[in-house]
């Protein structure tokens, strides 16, 4: 995942992150908290679906939910947050989530007297397998075919 960013909706601040996918991942606690819900693990499981669920891998893992759990605990609540809550996303958050910012962008890097073309992406930089093999060359055990069935 993305480094975290944390937007503050009505003196609560949020933390969303993006993962490898593009999808955006926020804690469970702080938008339970921002929409009045009182118990958030009865609120998971009564309206999220499990596979907008995940746990962290900290000492006391923490819930992050997808967009649509987001939505669907928003539409549940009965909080006059909730519909300000689904605005602000709309309008604010979102927007801001999906800027240009977010967009991949191409950069230049110079190694091995070879300029090669470079593509940064959700904090990861990426390269054509054609780039990787001029820097590194065409060593075949590298590039060794797997002998599981699965993968043939």
């Amino acid at each position: 995942m993305t480094s975290p960013i944390n937007p503050v909706f009505e003196d609560i601040r949020l933390t969303v992150q993006r993962a490898a996918d593009g999808r955006f991942w926020f804690v469970a606690q702080t938008v339970c908290q921002a929409l009045e819900l009182a118990d958030e693990q009865a609120a998971l499981l009564l309206h999220c679906r499990p596979e907008g669920i995940l746990f962290g891998n900290e000492e006391t893992p923490q819930a992050m939910i997808d967009l649509e759990n987001l939505l669907r605990l928003s539409l549940s609540s009965t909080s006059p947050r909730a519909e300000r809550l689904r605005s602000w996303l709309c309008q604010v958050l979102l927007p801001h989530l999906f800027s240009s910012s977010s967009l991949p962008s191409y950069r230049q890097l110079s190694t091995a007297n070879k300029r090669l073309r470079v593509l940064k992406w959700h904090d990861d930089w990426w390269m054509s397998m054609n780039d990787v093999m001029q820097v590194f060359g065409t060593r075949p055990e590298l590039l060794a075919m797997s002998e599981d069935p699965c993968c043939s």
